[in-house]
């Protein structure tokens, strides 16, 4: 038996899942379409040589779901603290809570172009913006990006 307290606490905890059930349902209805082509290739490519490629961004990191995952073939968005920004699902960026309206519009900027997002990165940072090393020969500084890393996500 469950004290009035508890039971009242069972209630506000169901009310509070069904709460965040409907705002799902409504952030994936609402999602974005982009076209992911360029950077699903880049995965592609790279997951040939690497277990759990990543792309580097100023302000988040992109990764790959893995295949035993609930969401295999997604990409995942999370900001640089590790903070869950959201998901690309066949071709919509479904956003999480803590995804504010900017950091969207800056993940849809990066979509389009994220081979020159990466190397900006890299130029910015110093730091490679696939694998995250930091860039000590010149012509990979001038790049943002290492040679290995290019040639592995086929940039």
């Amino acid at each position: 038996t469950l004290s009035d307290r508890q039971v009242a606490a069972v209630h506000r905890s169901i009310a509070k899942k069904a709460e965040f059930k409907k705002a799902q349902v409504v952030r994936e209805a609402t999602a974005a379409v982009v076209n992911v082509d360029k950077l699903t290739a880049a995965f592609e490519n790279a997951a040939t040589s690497l277990k759990w490629p990543k792309i580097r961004f100023i302000g988040f990191v992109i990764s790959r779901a893995s295949d035993t995952s609930r969401n295999p073939g997604a990409l995942y968005v999370k900001a640089d603290n590790d903070t869950y920004l959201g998901k690309i699902v066949a071709g919509r960026f479904i956003t999480s809570r803590e995804c504010t309206a900017e950091v969207e519009a800056d993940v849809l900027k990066v979509l389009a172009d994220p081979e020159a997002s990466a190397v900006l990165f890299g130029k910015t940072v110093g730091r490679c913006g696939c694998c995250g090393r930091e860039l000590t020969n010149q012509v990979s500084i001038d790049r943002g990006i290492g040679p290995i890393c290019a040639v592995k996500f086929g940039w």
